[in-house]
This record gives structure tokens, C-alpha cells and sequence, in this order.
């Protein structure tokens, strides 16, 4: 069966998960339409959040681990 959390770039846990996405772009068809989709590392030590632009595929951090 498929898992919905993918692995943290900070702590290296398999902790991430997908919080919210929000449609950026109109222009073209609905399913081509830019995203932005919010990431939050389920782990208590770490707590990083991510934000991942699509279709660029860039991940970008929103707040700091607290493992830092």
C-alpha cells in the first residue's frame, strides 16, 4: 500500500507530509495548472515545513527545524 509521507531533507526521517496545496496558475488546462502544496515533518524534534512549487519541483523552506 502507498504512503502519503516522504522523507525529510532535515532530519532524513519518514516524516514529511503534505498539509495543503493551493492552485496558483490559471492559464491552460485545470489539471496543467501551477501549484504550490505546504509540507510539515511530522517529527517532534525536527517540526520543519516546506513549500514545493509544481511542475518546477523546487522545495523551498518555510521554518527552520528545531533540530538547528
Amino acid at each position: 500500500m502507498a504512503t502519503s509521507r516522504q522523507f525529510c531533507p532535515k532530519c532524513g526521517l519518514q516524516s514529511l507530509k503534505c498539509t495543503r496545496t493551493i492552485s496558483i496558475g490559471l492559464d491552460g488546462h485545470p489539471l496543467e495548472y501551477s501549484r504550490v502544496s505546504y509540507w510539515t515533518c511530522q517529527n517532534k524534534e525536527c517540526g520543519a515545513r516546506y513549500m514545493l512549487e509544481r511542475p518546477e519541483g523546487r522545495l523551498r523552506p518555510v521554518r527552520k527545524a528545531r533540530l538547528e
